[in-house]
């Protein structure tokens, strides 16, 4: 369309979910996220709900300092 801007913000996935419930699939989530990023330059994960600290310490800390950079936790 005409006028539209390219954005200068990187791309973000956002992922709204009760972590802590097994069915919402957080680990094939990251195992995704880090294909994508490997294949789209900056992009950013949202995730934004319940998560319990221990999931948080077996799932989001242990990860690569180049993917964890690019997870947030809301």
């Amino acid at each position: 369309p005409v006028g539209l801007q390219p954005r200068a913000d990187p791309p973000a996935v956002l992922m709204v979910a009760n972590f802590d419930d097994r069915r919402k699939g957080l680990p094939v989530m990251l195992a995704a996220f880090e294909r994508l990023r490997a294949a789209v330059l900056g992009v950013q994960l949202w995730l934004s709900g319940a998560m319990s600290p221990q999931l948080r310490n077996r799932l989001i800390d242990p990860l690569v300092p180049e993917l964890r950079s690019a997870v947030s936790v809301l």
